[in-house]
């Protein structure tokens, strides 16, 4: 009888852990419920047939689920374990913007401590000469080592007798950022994959060719394309009747909607933008080893007489390092760069998430302003304000009206989550911005790129885009004009 109480509390202890594991992917946004135990949890369950001692115990839990977050989390985050780490600088620009994250990962560890409680107590409750746990642990791990997981999948369930312990993508990731140090790799999307055929970025294939006198890109932050492909012409159409709504904009401008594929996070979209590149390893290569692109719109640019101008909402300190905002804009020759530092004491400051910055639309104004100076410009806009964590100021709304009579037209896009509807809003509100200073001076520009750089990685809709495509909006003036 006592030996099967001793697998009845081993059951217990798994069950535990189960949950714990299903709570770090629900947390990141998995759309899919996996059933299965880490490599990680298999080692642990091993190690504490021998080390019983409470504290240990818990240190030992405390790494592991530590090091499962921070391999679950990136790769949910669109971002690979690696350029995850070259980020955490950011804690030191800003650190006052992450108390509220600091004091709910607190909490977060209090709630996994209590859980460590229960599994230190059944632990106790199986004895030491239990040797069925280690045996089971490597057979498990044996079969991880010499065979594919088996999946079952049915209704977003996915069992599997050991599971995804992200070991192939850490490989390949580890891979290209290796290769980072050492070559570029072109942009491409891929037919099977990305679900669209396309070897050249919208900016490259739009802006490259110096048809146009005055060109301006903007890099919208985290705009995605939603999941459902109605639910996305329908969201693109409200863009196409708020363009058709001002009638110098659209009497003066032709109006193009279409969606690229993207692979990674905002420095492989700056890449991809500015120099037709595939990933965040090609601006490693590009920013920290000065390999040359196929394709370089700001030099070609330059070399055809525009004046170049590069604004950043936010600080020139954001980046995988202290320097990477400014590093590569600097590494691209633009004439002129505007970052935060130079507009925080005429603008506002935006306090819609962690980031030190000023309103986008205050970063257009300044890049029109200076604009207007010269006859050929080229001019490029990285926006911040719908970066996540992301609560949008309804104070800075100007018409209240028609933000709440959106918000019931579109809420049900949004699966009726308000944050993904303010989020959306917020982009929307932008590219309004920009269309109505073209409205009220058509000769500031010739063209405009407004593409998005990634789907919004917030855990809280996530769900809800694509995760191979973004949307972009291309207007260029009439050959009449």
């Amino acid at each position: 009888m006592r030996e099967y109480k001793q697998y009845f509390f081993f059951l217990l202890l798994m069950l535990v852990q189960l949950v714990l594991e299903l709570v770090i992917r629900y947390v990141s946004g998995s759309e899919i419920v996996i059933i299965s135990w880490s490599a990680i949890f298999l080692f642990n369950i091993f190690l504490f047939f021998f080390i019983r001692k409470k504290i240990i115990f818990y240190l030992i839990q405390f790494i592991s689920f530590t090091t499962y977050a921070i391999v679950v989390l990136p790769h949910y985050y669109y971002f690979n374990i690696f350029s995850f780490f070259k980020r955490i600088n950011y804690l030191i620009i800003s650190p006052e913007k992450f108390i509220a994250p600091v004091l709910f990962s607190i909490l977060v560890v209090l709630i996994f401590l209590s859980f460590f409680w229960i599994q230190y107590s059944l632990l106790k409750k199986i004895n030491k000469k239990f040797y069925f746990s280690p045996i089971f642990v490597l057979i498990l791990f044996s079969f991880e080592l010499l065979f594919n997981p088996v999946f079952i999948k049915k209704n977003s369930i996915s069992f599997s007798y050991v599971g995804d312990n992200y070991i192939p993508p850490i490989i390949y990731d580890y891979t290209d950022y290796q290769k980072g140090k050492k070559e570029i790799k072109n942009y491409k999307c891929d037919i099977d994959t990305d679900n669209i055929n396309n070897n050249i970025s919208p900016t490259i294939s739009y802006l490259n060719d110096n048809s146009g006198k005055k060109d301006f890109l903007i890099l919208m932050e985290s705009w995605g394309e939603m999941k459902i492909s109605t639910d996305q012409k329908k969201l693109m159409e409200c863009i196409k009747n708020l363009f058709f709504n001002y009638y110098n904009l659209s009497s003066s401008f032709n109006l193009i909607l279409g969606s690229t594929c993207f692979h990674g996070n905002t420095s492989a979209a700056e890449g991809r933008e500015l120099l037709n590149m595939n990933d965040e390893e090609s601006y490693s290569a590009f920013l920290n080893f000065g390999i040359n692109p196929e394709y370089n719109i700001v030099k070609n640019k330059i070399d055809n007489g525009y004046h170049t101008i590069a604004g950043f909402s936010a600080s020139k300190r954001y980046g995988s390092n202290f320097g990477n905002a400014e590093g590569f804009r600097n590494a691209l020759n633009f004439d002129s760069k505007i970052f935060y530092e130079n507009l925080k004491e005429l603008y506002k400051t935006n306090h819609e998430n962690n980031y030190n910055a000023v309103y986008d639309e205050s970063l257009i104004d300044s890049i029109t302003n200076e604009s207007k100076l010269y006859e050929k410009v080229f001019a490029y806009a990285l926006t911040i304000n719908t970066h996540p964590p992301f609560v949008l100021d309804k104070s800075n709304i100007k018409n209240i009206q028609n933000y709440k009579r959106s918000k019931v037209e579109l809420l049900k896009i949004f699966n009726q989550n308000e944050k993904a509807f303010d989020q959306f809003y917020r982009i929307f509100s932008i590219i309004d911005y920009i269309f109505k200073k073209v409205e009220e001076d058509t000769t500031i520009f010739d063209r405009i790129l407004i593409v998005g750089d990634h789907p919004s990685p917030d855990f809280n809709f996530r769900s809800f885009y694509s995760n191979k495509l973004v949307p972009y909006i291309y207007i260029e003036r009439k050959k009449h004009q």
